[in-house]
């Protein structure tokens, strides 16, 4: 299959070959939205009125980033790429003013990284890759009263595109990524537990496949759902924290990496887009419903992305916007068409429909954050200046959408 990671201002691609890799040209241009239609209700859903708001832009332009909102509603943004390869700084949204204000650095600086809100409020920090492209093992903390970073021990193994879960037993379940075996980034199978209460990780049962730029998510009964990435394909797993291992479940309809899988009403996960086995996305989407451990095909969303966020409204519906959307052909080289396109999937009718507004930035590589308002906060990304192979310009710009 072919790899692509977004990587600095660059879109590295990596063909995974039996016998080696291999590399490709790649630019990135920005697309413009399609004329959609207005949301339509149904299924007892209330449409919303759709508006997209440009903010005052952040300090620093990013993609690969992190966005967290905590306990008090504002919204950390941490690391990323960009004119630097690999970002120190760090940010606060303030919803109040609608600004954002610079924090403390981080102890290092890092992108594609995890971040994930504990109940205590503190923020973990977790891998990533540095200025070296080299995946870490450090972890740190971010901690709002202070709004200050503290180095904590560092996880067992090095990680990059891997997922950080937050359990109910208030652990946080770290899994899979790519990490730096014998000096090539390889995909790995270990899992990793962190005890908010020690500061400490250790490690749990590996899962069933490596794989790096997958997904996880907690499900309704406590049970965490691993699925696709790289090296693993359409496989699924199930993790149990009672017992710390990984159990095979059912396998997804087409395999992915760099795709949205996202927690529904029901308790059943939409996973949409993505790619796989070549550089062009997917349009395609999928269920999988926790009873029965099976995946079952739905109507294809009206844009194939990879890259994009995916967002569980407070109305039962699924926001889906921005990302890379196709691929066009050009001479030697090959030119990604980023998305300003929003749609919403409706769980009741299992339809997509195209957003009556649009981003009022075409991006990929951003980040999505439901905020305490009921909107969306989108945040940076990958954005068009350029058509110089292996060049991908990175916005501070950022908006909201309901």
């Amino acid at each position: 299959m072919v790899t692509l990671l977004r990587l600095g201002s660059s879109l590295l691609v990596i063909a995974l070959l039996a016998v080696g890799a291999g590399a490709a040209d790649t630019t990135f241009v920005s697309g413009t939205a399609e004329p959609s239609a207005a949301p339509v209700d149904a299924g007892g859903i209330t449409s919303q009125s759709s508006a997209a708001t440009a903010l005052p832009s952040m300090s620093t332009a990013r993609a690969a980033h992190t966005a967290t909102r905590l306990l008090d509603g504002r919204v950390l943004i941490a690391g990323g790429v960009g004119s630097s390869l690999s970002y120190i700084t760090a940010e606060l949204y303030e919803p109040a003013v609608h600004a954002f204000k610079p924090v403390a650095d981080m102890r290092y600086g890092r992108f594609s990284h995890t971040a994930t809100l504990l109940p205590s409020g503190s923020v973990l920090i977790a891998g990533g890759e540095d200025q070296s492209r080299i995946p870490l093992s450090t972890a740190e903390l971010f901690v709002p009263a202070s709004a200050t970073f503290t180095l904590i021990r560092p996880m067992t193994t090095a990680r990059v595109s891997h997922t950080a879960t937050l359990l109910k037993t208030n652990s946080v379940l770290i899994a899979g990524g790519w990490d730096n075996t014998n000096g090539n980034a390889t995909s790995s199978a270990s899992a990793e537990l962190f005890n908010p209460a020690t500061r400490t990780f250790t490690l749990t049962g590996s899962m069933n496949h490596p794989r790096a730029s997958h997904s996880a998510v907690l499900l309704a009964d406590g049970l965490v759902l691993i699925i696709g990435g790289d090296a693993a394909g359409n496989t699924a797993e199930i993790y149990n924290p009672s017992t710390g291992k990984f159990s095979p479940t059912g396998s997804m309809l087409q395999a992915r990496i760099s795709f949205t899988a996202t927690l529904i009403s029901g308790g059943n996960v939409l996973i949409t887009g993505g790619y796989w086995n070549g550089p062009t996305p997917l349009s395609s989407a999928e269920i999988y419903e926790p009873a029965t451990g099976r995946f079952s095909a739905i109507s294809a969303m009206t844009h194939a992305r990879a890259f994009h966020t995916a967002t569980a409204l407070g109305d039962g519906t699924v926001l889906i916007a921005g990302g890379v959307s196709r691929l066009i052909s050009s001479c030697d080289q090959n030119v990604w068409q980023l998305n300003s396109s929003v749609e919403r999937f409706n769980p009741v009718t299992r339809q997509f429909t195209l957003n009556a507004v649009a981003l009022t930035v075409a991006r990929d590589s951003q980040t999505a954050t439901l905020l305490s308002t009921g909107d969306v906060l989108l945040t940076g990304g990958y954005i068009l200046v350029t058509k110089i192979c292996y060049t991908g310009a990175v916005t501070a710009t950022a908006e909201t959408i309901r």
